[in-house]
Order: C-alpha cells, then sequence, then structure tokens
C-alpha cells in the first residue's frame, strides 16, 4: 500500500490530504454511505463500520471538512481542513 501525505497551510487553515495510491478506488454506492454509521464493507467481526463516521462528527462538530474523492481503477482522496493557531 502506498499513502501519500501532504499539507498546504492556506491563512489560518491548514489543508491535509491523504491519498492511497494502491485502493482500487471506491464505487459510487459505496462511496455516498462512506460516513454513514456501522457501513462497512468488511467481513463480520473485521470492522464495526465507525471510524469514518466518527472522524467525520469531530471534523464537522469543530466547523471543520471532511472530504473524499475516488475514482475506481485510481485510488481514494480523503482530505481535512483544519483550523491552526499560529504563535508570534
Amino acid at each position: 500500500m502506498v499513502v501519500r501525505t501532504m499539507g498546504r497551510l492556506v491563512g489560518a487553515h491548514l489543508n491535509a490530504s491523504v491519498k492511497y495510491a494502491a485502493s482500487a478506488g471506491i464505487d459510487a454506492d459505496n462511496l455516498k454511505r462512506i460516513f454513514d454509521p456501522f457501513f462497512t464493507t468488511k467481513p463480520i467481526g473485521q470492522g464495526a463500520g465507525l471510524g469514518l463516521s466518527l472522524s467525520y462528527s469531530i471534523a464537522k462538530k469543530h466547523g471543520r471538512l471532511l472530504e473524499v474523492k475516488s475514482v475506481v481503477g485510481q485510488g481514494t482522496k480523503f482530505r481535512v481542513t483544519l483550523q491552526i493557531h499560529v504563535k508570534t
């Protein structure tokens, strides 16, 4: 698996991206439900389907974004936008 991370400072926000280049991508039907609680494509006992749901809820609670883009056969990219405070 290849994981690439990237960050970019835009004003008081940090845009951080994680791309899973080795991913087969996520089909459109699953992509629509990816942040739903308890949604998983894993076999029973191998995933609760809570990881992305919790991550999305935490980001939203703090007024931030968690986005996903995926193309079957090309991979999946997650992007989170965080507000940062720079000490001067």
